[in-house]
């Protein structure tokens, strides 16, 4: 009979967990289909390029936008289920555990999209109408959330909103503010 705990079973489980442990601290890898990745102009490691939106106060800079740390950049254009679940995740996914640490969240709204903010909410959305500034970074799929670090470059995006794009969005926050 095997000893459920002989040394080298504790040593395996060990080892195990402290990969998991090491694996969670880390970005996730962006990993797309070859007909997704023909959607995007940008990706991990590119700057985000300069996009001017449109605000409550008139045209602004995207990098002006930027936080200390990191930024989240969610693109919601038009009707979609995922936009609403993303909308109201974003506040306590990353501006309750984050947003004293140095990230911020920037919502840019496309076209004219109906994506609305739940009631409530502390984030505020800026523009772009035309969608010409979210031709820079691709075509088709909406919402997309972007993760930039201080300077504007690109740690993590995906192209949709789902459950394990929340995962990895929390699990690149946690590593970008070194959790």
């Amino acid at each position: 009979m095997t000893n459920p705990l002989s040394p080298t079973r504790v040593a395996a489980v060990l080892a195990l967990t402290l990969l998991a442990a090491t694996a969670d601290a880390e970005i996730p890898k962006v990993v797309l289909s070859a007909q997704h990745q023909a959607m995007c102009q940008v990706d991990v490691g590119d700057a985000l390029p300069a996009l001017t939106l449109t605000g409550d106060q008139g045209q602004v800079e995207l990098k002006s936008l930027l936080g200390k740390k990191a930024t989240v950049v969610a693109v919601v254009g038009y009707q979609h289920w995922m936009n609403p679940a993303l909308l109201q995740d974003l506040p306590g996914d990353v501006l309750k555990p984050y947003g004293e640490k140095g990230v911020e969240v920037v919502v840019v709204k496309t076209g004219n999209s109906p994506a609305k903010l739940p009631k409530g909410s502390p984030l505020a959305i800026v523009g772009d109408p035309t969608g010409e500034q979210f031709a820079k970074l691709g075509s088709g799929r909406q919402p997309r959330v972007y993760v930039l670090d201080a300077a504007g470059k690109i740690l993590w995006f995906d192209i949709e909103y789902s459950r394990s794009t929340r995962r990895d969005l929390k699990q690149t926050l946690a590593s970008v503010a070194g959790e």
